[in-house]
């Protein structure tokens, strides 16, 4: 199945200024050939952090089937790709949520795009991995290959030659950007970059300024910086389900797990300076008159952190305290809302939910409707359990399954025969009228 839209998207971006503060740029890799603009899946879904005081990359890539809640949207999960069908914002505010992060920016290219921007640097060096023949018929061989743009993108899109399929494939994504980062930011392509961006205007489309694109540019050129580049995937199990953009039949979703989704939040947060595996210290990276990189530690006053981590409050309402329905129909799940202080985190991938009804307990809420939908009638109670940052709290809502009614069978009416009433006279015989005097 596809469609094809054309939308507005709106700015979301927090602007900064790229050769001074990091910065999280979102590449999304729709599956079209041409106008740029179209909205479409979403097949690439990668994060890229660039400290530019540090001089480090990290390249975080989630898998287009990960089976995620949607920005805004209630029901089922669904996978990352089809967030793309909803514009380039709902895939942005939806990683957002997952990994706990602000993107300031965004990127989104397709398949014309690679062609096009590969060919404009003559081509590029991909290190592969493995050996491989891609479906198109192009080979690789393990170690470098000199790539144009049609070879590359079937580099970057292959998946079937593999046994571990797209997560394979997500390697090689990485490493096709490596190898076009590494020839943009040589000496003899960045110097020509005006006829470079010229070349490739129409073939992506993104919400950072021209002025900060072509400042960081500069200052690549200024420093001839050699960046350390590091990759992350995020991993998941394989799993079958219902999605939001298609409710009628299962369909292959990647099921995330937490402890992945965590590492790679703390990654992130490390490339952007802010480590938040160490509740003691923090860490300032400044640039000293000499331009070189000046860190320095400083103590955090336990007791300040321990006043503000007392206002942070862990609260939630239940989207109904009661719920009433008749037996044989389905429970209708309303959701609740969680917040941590002023913060509403409902969405927040580090909120872990569960449900207990009868002794059991249920963390998918879908589990949990089609349990609710298949008891007798009687009266019921649901235990909601939310837990966050080491806090927890606990709501209860009743459930009231009314007994189906039956249905009374209507019988026939009898008919009565109307009775005529006569009066006798002396004779014994009937009168059937009366006589006027």
């Amino acid at each position: 199945y596809s469609f094809t839209i054309l939308t507005k998207t709106s700015d979301i971006s927090h602007d900064v200024d790229i050769t001074k503060k990091p910065f999280n740029i979102y590449i999304s890799g729709i599956d079209t050939y041409g106008e740029i603009s179209s909205v479409s899946r979403s097949d690439v879904n990668m994060v890229i952090t660039v400290n530019p005081l540090s001089h480090q990359i990290l390249l975080t890539s989630i898998p287009r089937d990960y089976y995620v809640s949607l920005h805004g949207k209630s029901g089922y999960k669904d996978k990352l790709t089809h967030a793309g069908l909803y514009g380039v914002d709902m895939s942005i505010e939806t990683i957002e949520d997952l990994l706990g992060i602000d993107i300031n920016y965004y990127v989104k290219v397709n398949f014309t795009s690679v062609i096009d921007i590969v060919n404009a640097l003559d081509g590029v060096v991909v290190n592969s991995s493995v050996d491989f023949t891609s479906i198109d018929g192009y080979h690789y061989v393990k170690g470098n290959n000199s790539l144009n743009g049609e070879e590359a993108l079937s580099f970057a899109r292959e998946r079937k030659a593999f046994a571990i399929g797209d997560r394979q494939r997500i390697m090689d994504q990485q490493l096709l950007f490596q190898a076009i980062l590494k020839k943009v930011t040589s000496k003899k392509i960045i110097t020509k970059y005006i006829s470079l961006l010229d070349s490739v205007h129409g073939d992506f489309v993104t919400n950072m300024k021209m002025s900060r694109i072509t400042s960081f540019i500069r200052y690549q050129i200024a420093g001839n910086y050699t960046w350390d580049v590091s990759m992350n995937s995020l991993e998941g199990t394989d799993s079958s389900n219902y999605t939001y953009s298609v409710p009628s039949f299962k369909s292959y979703v990647m099921e995330p797990k937490e402890e992945s989704v965590e590492e790679a939040h703390k990654k992130i947060m490390a490339i952007l300076g802010a480590d938040e595996s160490d509740d003691h210290f923090q860490y300032q990276v400044t640039t000293s008159s000499d331009d070189s990189l000046e860190v320095s530690e400083k103590k955090v006053e336990d007791n300040h952190q321990k006043e503000e981590e007392k206002k942070l409050e862990l609260k939630a309402n239940l989207g109904k305290n009661t719920v009433s329905y008749v037996e044989g129909e389905d429970y209708v799940f309303y959701p609740c809302t969680v917040y941590y202080g002023n913060d509403d985190i409902s969405r927040s991938s580090y909120l872990k939910s569960s449900y207990v009804v009868n002794g059991t307990t249920f963390t998918d809420y879908q589990e949990l409707v089609l349990y609710m939908s298949q008891l007798l009638a009687g009266n019921y109670s649901i235990d909601f359990k939310f837990e966050y940052k080491g806090s927890t709290v606990s709501l209860t809502q009743n459930v009231v399954i009314e007994k189906k009614k039956e249905e009374k069978k209507v019988e026939p009416e009898d008919t009565v025969e109307e009775e005529t009433t006569s009066e006798t006279d002396n004779s014994g015989e009937y009168s059937t009228y009366f006589e006027e005097n």
